[in-house]
């Protein structure tokens, strides 16, 4: 019953600040500070009536709970008790639930507050009353009453101000430098002098309180305020943990001490959290205040903060010892503290808005972003491997957890979506990590579990993310010589997933990326540019690729040369000229190692003339369905050519054993353009550049449960309409070192999104004839000519001919048949405002659904993306 009556006294206390203007002097502010917020609904509830109908005392609430923060952490510093402490941590969590609030709002009620110290003025209500404490009416009030009867009395309240001023000064000179005061005059005049923004003493108290002697870290470090012995900067070792960047510290783990950071992390993530509340198309533009000075302005805490963040989530090992069931002995709220302190780390090397969506001019601007500069400028291996171990690490906690022998020894804690956008801003920060990545012992190891997150992401349109961000991670990797060379490796490693066991890595990639661009129940057309210029990109380095391998490639060209896909857009004919480059380089670079690519083309043959000779007959398209489009034959020559070969055309050959992906679904190659437009196609530069508007609208979506609270693993994200797709190409490796000029032509321009649709597009064959000479055909159709003879010499019907075909082969050469071979071309990555607003999108989201307990971000309103409740 005690408990009841205290929550009831304290619902009660929220409804009279809901009923009067309650002064900052009052003690109703102590019955509400005298418990912590519950996770109830009544409370958020109260708080957002509280913000539309009382503004005035939020504000004074707010800033009541800020001078709490400041006084721990200054005049009561060495004196702090228990107690102290305690009313701390109350307020911060008060403070995590209000921000949202606050940002939430359009209004200016967040510059007021927090930036311009400026009062909030009572809304009229018809039965509004202003509750004041038994004190005599202040100065300002009689100087308002009398300002009007003569100058003189004028002047005599403006000296009595004066007076009273320099008192108040005096006062807290002798006695405190709190900025509670007893009446309303006493805290305005006080206001009036304090120049420092409200939001500059919250978020400069919380870094005070991360690194807090006797609250966060060691008592050791003492007591005094550090910036006396350190004015520049905070020493790191009051960093939370050793490990990246600083190899020991000092400070001893207790639960305690991880309760309140915890505290204090959940406070700082709201502080951050203005992001959510803009709509997606902005927010890469969008500068923040909070963001600003916590990644600009300040720099005391920078290093300190960023080694422990790293620390927090690197050093967190879940399984340890292996011990089975250990999580159901103790609880762990290092989880927690690691969970969030990744989050902020991406938060704050997210931050870089781009100056009036220039890119260009993006680019000639240095950043002031003091936290992705300092990433840029690391160059210590350990560090590097540190990071790396823990990222191979974690990545495999929730497979592991999710295959063991005994069910549920091993708790699953899901991190890996975090993470593995850490690692992709680490990859794009610095080239010098990027480059110990690609040349780590280990490599490319690290990709087994990235991979098969991959794969199980396909097969929900609400776990698309993780498919995305792995892409752009393979996509920078793909840039690296010694990346693609890697993946020749035998192939190590336990697989989770149903596929065959690959030989080398070149296999695994391949088949994943084959089961996302065809066997996947919700088409992931924002992928498939990505996916095929990361083949493109690593092609040239490929060896011994096995023979499902190659069955995969073929049946992957003759599901993207079918007339039913190529007529589907406007721009599908681009996704074979990728392939056709991967082939092409396949053959240029690595044909002594690829003998059975080559077998797998030539029994491929006849749909490389289908592509070939394809024509659009003349009768008008619109009454004919695309499988009826004519696809002439190739000339007679050519067909006896291969007569003999087709009895072993691709499409007749069984599935291997264990290889569901293989079954070919001619009703996927229906192409309707569907939501997910393509992200990828403004993820490349190019040189020259060329634009193709692109199509498409909507934000992530995160699914949600029936009792309305979002699941961690819904995300899904589309392309907003703004940003025009690039492809370009670097010259490398290769006798020459000018880049071929020979480009894929831009695509005509969409008006409209609907131009993309079947039932719009209507191909004729001008345009036809027109791609097609753009296509990098010529090559495969000279080698499977120059080869066929051969081949069909050596077919004599016998169960031996597919042994003999393969010897020869192996012998064969190609030297001097391809027509003007040209470099091997890599495609890097470029930054831009769709990416960018994406990837801020995909980063809350992820933040938006693991924070629900205590529920920061649940019930306020969204705008970075759609919240199905």
């Amino acid at each position: 019953m005690g408990t009841g009556s205290s929550r009831e006294q304290h619902l009660n206390s929220f409804n009279t600040l809901r009923q009067e203007t309650v002064p900052f002097s009052s003690d109703l502010w102590k019955t509400i500070l005298s418990q912590n917020i519950e996770e109830d609904s009544l409370y958020l509830e109260n708080l957002k009536k509280l913000k539309n109908e009382r503004p005035e005392n939020l504000a004074t609430f707010i800033k009541k709970l800020v001078n709490q923060l400041v006084l721990v952490k200054g005049l009561q510093r060495e004196k702090n008790t228990a107690g102290d402490f305690q009313l701390t941590t109350i307020s911060l969590s008060y403070l995590s639930r209000i921000l949202p609030i606050v940002f939430e709002s359009n209004d200016d009620f967040a510059d007021k507050v927090f930036w311009l110290n400026q009062d909030i003025e009572p809304l009229s209500h018809p039965s509004a009353k202003i509750s004041t404490p038994p004190t005599i009416t202040t100065t300002t009030e009689i100087s308002k009453e009398e300002q009007n009867k003569n100058v003189e009395q004028e002047k005599k309240d403006e000296q009595e101000k004066k007076d009273e001023l320099e008192k108040n000064d005096e006062e807290k000179k002798t006695t405190t430098t709190t900025t509670t005061t007893t009446t309303a005059s006493n805290h305005s005049n006080e206001s009036s002098f304090d120049t420092t923004p409200l939001a500059v003493k919250l978020m400069d108290s919380l870094l005070d309180l991360l690194f807090f002697p006797g609250f966060t870290v060691t008592e050791s470090l003492g007591l005094k305020s550090p910036k006396e012995a350190s004015p520049d900067a905070l020493p790191v070792l009051f960093s939370w943990a050793g490990g990246f960047g600083v190899d020991n510290v000092p400070t001893v783990h207790n639960k305690q001490f991880w309760i309140n950071r915890l505290s204090v992390l959940q406070c700082l993530i709201t502080c951050l959290s203005e992001q959510l509340y803009v709509p997606q198309d902005s927010v890469s533009s969008f500068k923040s205040k909070w963001l600003d000075w916590f990644t600009h302005t300040q720099e005391y805490y920078t290093e300190a903060l960023l080694f422990s963040l790293i620390n927090t989530f690197a050093t967190f090992d879940p399984i340890g010892w292996g011990i089975p069931y250990n999580h159901l002995m103790y609880s762990d709220d290092h989880e927690v503290c690691s969970k969030l302190s990744i989050q902020i780390l991406n938060i704050l090397l997210t931050y870089d808005p781009i100056e009036n969506n220039n890119e260009q001019q993006q680019q000639t601007i240095e950043c002031k972003n003091n936290y992705i500069r300092y990433i840029k400028t690391l160059k210590r291996v350990r560090d590097f491997k540190f990071f790396f171990n823990a990222f191979e690490r974690i990545m495999n906690v929730p497979l592991i957890a999710s295959h063991t022998k005994l069910p549920n020894s091993t708790k699953k804690i899901e991190l890996h979506q975090d993470l593995t956008y850490t690692m992709w801003l680490f990859l794009s920060y610095n080239h010098d990590f990027l480059r110990s990545i690609v040349n780590y012992e280990n490599s490319p190891e690290f990709l087994i579990p990235l991979l098969q997150y991959m794969d199980e992401g396909r097969k929900s349109q609400t776990t698309h993310g993780i498919v995305q961000i792995g892409t752009f991670i393979l996509l920078v990797l793909s840039g690296e010589r010694d990346f693609s060379i890697s993946l020749n490796k035998p192939f190590v490693g336990r697989l989770h997933i149903d596929i065959q066991q690959p030989q080398v890595y070149s296999d695994f990639v391949i088949t994943v990326m084959y089961r996302l661009l065809v066997d996947t129940p919700d088409r992931l057309e924002s992928i498939y540019e990505c996916v095929l210029t990361i083949l493109s990109n690593l092609s040239p380095y490929m060896k011994n690729l096995s023979m499902v391998t190659c069955v995969k490639l073929m049946k992957l060209f003759e599901y993207l040369s079918t007339p039913r896909f190529l007529f589907a857009t406007n721009h599908n004919y681009r996704y074979v000229g990728f392939l056709l480059e991967s082939l092409n380089n396949l053959l240029q670079h690595q044909y002594e190692s690829n003998t059975r690519l080559i077998y797998a083309i030539l029994r491929c043959q006849n749909q490389f003339s289908k592509l070939a000779y394809l024509k659009i007959s003349p009768v008008t398209p619109s009454k004919l369905p695309l499988e009826q489009i004519a696809q002439p034959s190739p000339v007679s020559t050519s067909e006896e050519a291969f007569g003999k070969l087709n009895k072993l055309s691709i499409s007749e050959e069984p599935s291997p054993p264990n290889d569901k992906d293989e079954k070919f679904d001619s009703t996927t190659t229906g192409s309707g353009h569907h939501q997910d437009e393509s992200i990828s196609k403004s993820m490349v530069q190019s040189k020259p550049t060329t634009e193709h508007p692109n199509s498409g609208s909507g934000a992530p979506t995160p699914s949600s449960t029936n009792s309305g609270t979002p699941t961690i693993k819904a995300f899904s994200s589309t392309t907003p309409n703004q940003e025009s797709p690039r492809i370009g190409v670097e010259g490398g490796d290769s006798q020459s070192s000018t880049p071929n000029k020979q480009q894929l032509p831009p695509p005509p321009p969409q008006q409209t999104k609907k131009t993309q649709m079947v039932s719009h597009f209507m191909p004729t064959d001008e345009w036809l004839q027109d791609i097609k000479k753009q296509l990098p055909l010529d090559n495969i159709l000279k080698v499977i000519t120059h080869l066929s003879p051969q081949i069909q010499g050596l077919c004599t019907g016998s169960g031996s001919d597919e042994q003999k075909i393969m010897d020869y082969l192996k012998m064969s050469t190609i030297v001097g048949i391809f027509h003007n071979p040209g470099p091997i071309m890599t495609r890097r990555y470029h930054s831009n405002a769709v990416t960018k607003s994406w990837f801020i999108a995909y980063m809350w989201c992820i933040i938006y659904l693991e924070n629900h307990s205590p529920p920061l971000f649940l019930h306020t309103n969204i705008k970075l993306f759609q919240v199905k409740q």
